[in-house]
């Protein structure tokens, strides 16, 4: 794999520099086609219940909803939420917003998010895998928000698009999605060496491996999981804390039955996507931090917080020699 040793952390540097890295090219058939899904009717736009009517209005255009009648509308509230996320409370406020709508049979999941840098939790491939393992499939899912949010709420969307076209998910594959999405964030958020897509990518290649090799204990799913990390060059990043929290995940899919066969030409663009994404994210932070580099922008910075310490210490010095002649 790329990502080796002070690669790593580089990355995780190149993320400060970077905002969201889309796969947004995938959703392309999403925005240009209007047409009706006989199967299914409408696109289902499931859209924040607690949207203000001016903030809805700004999301329909982020989703290219130019005229209401073109969609099925479902409100998302905070009981939704609980109803499906098994999280929060039927108070919570919910803003993020999605489209969905169905493709043909075999054309797989593909994600867009909508100004990435409202959506500050959750990527476009942790979408991606969450929906997999919820047994969402061939559908085009396009998330927006018109304020910053933790994007939750797009998730509960999508699931309630599925519901209110009598499409039910497995609610057992829901549980364990929303359980790895919490993994994956969560892991995320802690280690500041490395970022979304590399968990995405080697979590898409454990179910991969799940699938083929069919794992019958928990000792074969943590050597899955364990081979995987080592291959991603992850297992030096995180910690064995979140490494067993990783292979509990990775039982329930085996403990519940989940089968990923179906799903393993997804799971492979899914793992190779997430891979080109991280390596964006470096090149772009890398050419950032070269640039201000070059600009002498580091050089200056070093610059002032040594004149800002000499200062302090003359400040300091003098000070102190002036107790001393008022005591002489």
């Amino acid at each position: 794999m790329f990502l080796k040793g002070t690669y790593l952390k580089t990355l995780g540097i190149a993320s400060i520099f970077t905002l969201g890295i889309g796969v947004g090219g995938h959703c392309a058939s999403a925005k240009e086609s209007g047409t009706v899904n006989e199967k299914w009717g409408k696109p289902v736009f499931a859209y924040g219940a607690s949207l203000s009517s001016e903030q809805k209005k700004e999301t329909q255009k982020l989703l290219d909803i130019s005229d209401l009648d073109s969609v099925k509308s479902v409100s998302v509230s905070g009981q939704d939420l609980v109803k499906y996320l098994k999280d929060g409370s039927p108070e919570s406020n919910l803003y993020s917003s999605a489209k969905v709508e169905r493709t043909d049979s075999g054309s797989g999941i593909n994600v867009e998010i909508i100004k990435p840098e409202n959506i500050t939790k959750v990527t476009e491939s942790m979408y991606k895998n969450a929906t997999i393992t919820a047994g969402v499939t061939d559908a085009n899912i396009t998330i927006a928000s018109p304020i910053r949010v933790t994007g939750e709420s797009a998730l509960t969307g999508i699931y309630k698009a599925y519901d209110s076209e009598g499409e039910k998910l497995d609610n057992k594959r829901m549980d364990i999605a929303n359980d790895e999405l919490e993994t994956i964030s969560g892991i995320s958020d802690d280690n500041k060496d490395i970022n979304g897509e590399q968990i995405t990518q080697a979590l898409a290649e454990i179910k991969k491996e799940m699938a083929e090799n069919k794992p019958a204990t928990k000792e074969d799913v943590q050597k899955i999981v364990e081979d995987e990390l080592k291959k991603a060059d992850l297992n030096q990043v995180i910690t064995q804390e979140q490494t067993t929290q990783l292979i509990n995940l990775a039982d329930k899919y085996r403990t519940n039955d989940i089968n990923f066969d179906e799903a393993k030409k997804q799971l492979d663009d899914l793992a190779k996507e997430s891979q080109k994404k991280a390596k964006e994210l470096f090149d772009q932070g890398a050419k950032k931090y070269k640039d201000l580099k070059d600009s002498g922008f580091f050089e200056n910075l070093f610059s002032a917080i040594g004149d800002f310490f000499k200062g302090l210490a003359d400040i300091i010095g003098g000070f102190f020699g002036w107790v001393g002649e008022q005591f002489a």
